[in-house]
């Protein structure tokens, strides 16, 4: 069976945002007490960078017809989701690639809980005063009433 590999510009933007958000992950980790926020100015712009690569690798899979590979709504995706989990359970891996199946739709689940970090990021990140360490209380207000 020949396996149709993902290409290149999918390739470098998965390693894009996967070593931002990994970033990201790590510097909030680190930013929990008031003498951390020096990473705070880092954490902002690596947001941004991640945000964009998100973005990026939206339209690129819109324009590259990708979507019903990350998201296989239909019956037969869902039938061959449904199969590998099973043979998950089994022991048996199931083929890597270009390719509607489980890994790819985990992929595109996680593509839309990053899309929801992003779009929050970036909302807060624009209501941040110039110069300032953190949100002002009406940015976190309007992200959590807006997301509600």
């Amino acid at each position: 069976m020949i396996v149709q590999q993902w290409d290149f510009k999918v390739r470098v933007l998965h390693w894009i945002i996967a070593v931002t958000v990994a970033f990201q992950q790590l510097t909030s980790l680190a930013m929990s007490d008031p003498g951390t926020q020096y990473l705070f100015p880092y954490h902002q712009w690596v947001g941004v960078i991640a945000a964009l690569a998100t973005l990026v690798f939206w339209l690129h899979s819109y324009a590259e017809y990708d979507l019903p590979i990350l998201f296989p709504w239909g019956r037969a995706g869902r039938d061959v989701i449904f199969e590998e989990a099973l043979g998950l359970l089994r022991g048996k891996l199931p083929p890597s690639g270009k390719r509607i199946g489980l890994s790819s739709f985990v992929h595109g689940l996680g593509l839309l809980a990053l899309s929801g970090c992003a779009f929050t990021g970036v909302v807060m990140f624009s209501m941040i005063p110039p110069g300032h360490q953190g949100p002002p209380d009406d940015a976190i207000a309007f992200t959590r009433y807006t997301l509600s």
